[in-house]
């Protein structure tokens, strides 16, 4: 079991061995799977005449946390849909800074997300309005955007770091970061 840790984090260096990433994967996982138990609940009982307050309002709830936070783990991993043809086609010393300009640009839009969404946040936290279905304040689920884009930010100075440092140092590519610009 050794072993698979210690490959696992050389293939992924310290993107893998980041304290947060297990546990997060696991909160990601138990709030979808928490999701699809609740609708399929919820969707039954509606069928036997019994509908559940606030059911839909509760499945966006863990949905959209679900999103913004495997948007995160998704970057992480490297598995965003990407176009490759451009950058195949350049030698090899030029692929790490491609990676740093397309990680600059992760790390641009999530901290454009982090700045639009504070906003949103504050004033839910600030104001006594609440949901209609759970009675819950917004900044509940408004908390998921900053969240899940503080991580990707994270996530790509990380990614950053580590493409610079293969550049400067003449290093071959990280083909699983190639792979998926």
């Amino acid at each position: 079991m050794a072993d698979d840790t210690a490959n696992e984090n050389s293939q992924h260096g310290p993107l893998r061995a980041l304290w947060p990433t297990r546990g997060l994967e696991l909160i990601t996982a138990a709030l979808a799977g928490t999701m699809v138990a609740y609708i399929a609940i919820t969707t039954a009982l509606r069928k036997l005449g019994v509908p559940v307050l606030g059911s839909d309002e509760f499945a966006n709830l863990l949905f959209i946390w679900v999103i913004f936070l495997g948007m995160a783990l998704v970057h992480r991993e490297g598995g965003h849909l990407a176009v490759t043809f451009l950058i195949d086609k350049l030698p090899d010393r030029f692929h790490n800074w491609v990676v740093v300009l397309v990680e600059i640009t992760v790390f641009a839009l999530s901290a454009f997300l982090i700045w639009a969404s504070v906003g949103y946040v504050a004033d839910s936290l600030s104001g006594s309005r609440v949901t209609p279905g759970l009675g819950l304040n917004p900044a509940v689920l408004q908390l998921a955007v900053p969240t899940g884009a503080a991580l990707c930010a994270l996530y790509a100075a990380m990614r950053i770091a580590r493409a610079i440092t293969r550049a400067l140092r003449g290093g071959a590519p990280d083909k699983t970061v190639i792979e998926e610009i």
